[in-house]
């Protein structure tokens, strides 16, 4: 049994968020962010610029834990680190706008 300790900076952690299908997520708005992210998740192109910034809804989770999203009437497959998933008061104003459309 070890008798080691080890102490993290809370910087250098990240939580892992778990998604699931028909969950409402928010594609990050950093254009370079997500073309580093989405090699070997699927690869950027160029039209997905028009996705950042945008609430998609996700459709599958892959394995790998790749998510295929439906942003724009378009579907895109996703590194998971590509998006957050909303919290309830945006979910509320996603849904607000659509109804109002």
């Amino acid at each position: 049994e070890s008798k080691q300790r080890w102490t993290f900076h809370p910087a250098a952690l990240k939580r892992i968020e778990k998604f699931h299908a028909s969950q409402l997520v928010k594609v990050i708005e950093d254009v370079e962010a997500v073309k580093r992210l989405q090699v070997g998740h699927g690869e950027w192109t160029d039209e997905m610029e028009h996705t950042l910034g945008k609430v998609g809804r996700v459709i599958r989770v892959y394995q790998d834990m790749d998510l295929r999203i439906s942003v724009n009437n378009k579907v895109w497959t996703y590194n998971p680190r590509c998006v957050q998933p909303l919290q309830s008061t945006e979910r509320e104003a996603s849904n607000n706008a659509n109804t109002n459309q």
